[in-house]
């Protein structure tokens, strides 16, 4: 399976409904990745919750549908994940992402030079596994968080983690995924039962 950079990903992901169309579906999301893993197919819908696309009511949840997806299919052990065609045709702004995806390239770029295939065993197998379960429940908890503003980054972000970690084969970041997903699903708790 080749392994694409966080920049490259970006890439992909701004060049995936670029046919001449306003906006970009989630059907065009899927073909751009699909034959590139589990990693950037977490990593795009992960990115557009984190971005000022994630602020669009629905949006949020509409990715954690597609991450929830692709996470469970990958438990099962599914190479290629299957996405229903009325999730596939769903649309947003892709002027808006493009602008998102411009902001934090420079990042990316940054990130690029300090990532690698370190401890890559906690890329793969049970780890990857574990790594897919976690992905589940941050998506099924992005539903209900909507509907506080702003509290779809802490799953979002634990989300993309993740996704760079398995894309880019880095167990450092697994690692780091691996406890910001825990720090979210705490904090997700907390706002869901008035706690914050």
């Amino acid at each position: 399976m080749a392994t694409d950079s966080f920049t490259q990903i970006l890439d992909k992901l701004r060049d995936a409904g670029k046919d001449g169309e306003a906006e970009t579906s989630i059907g065009d999301i899927v073909k751009a990745f699909r034959q590139r893993g589990f990693g950037p197919l977490l990593v795009a819908p992960a990115l557009i919750m984190v971005l000022p696309t994630g602020a669009i009511p629905t949006i949020p949840s509409l990715c954690a549908l597609l991450v929830l997806l692709v996470s469970a299919q990958t438990v099962f052990g599914m190479q290629h994940p299957w996405i229903p065609n009325r999730l596939r045709k769903i649309s947003f702004d892709g002027e808006k992402l493009e602008k998102g995806i411009g902001k934090i390239r420079p990042y990316a770029e940054k990130t690029d030079h300090y990532t690698s295939k370190r401890l890559s065993f906690l890329a793969k197998d049970a780890a990857r596994r574990l790594a897919a379960l976690l992905c589940c429940a941050l998506a099924a908890v992005t539903v209900p968080l909507e509907l506080i503003p702003f509290a779809v980054f802490a799953p979002g972000l634990a989300i993309l983690i993740i996704g760079l970690g398995l894309a880019l084969q880095d167990g450092i970041l697994m690692l780091i995924g691996f406890l910001s997903s825990a720090a979210a699903l705490l904090l997700s708790f907390l706002w869901l039962t008035g706690a914050l």
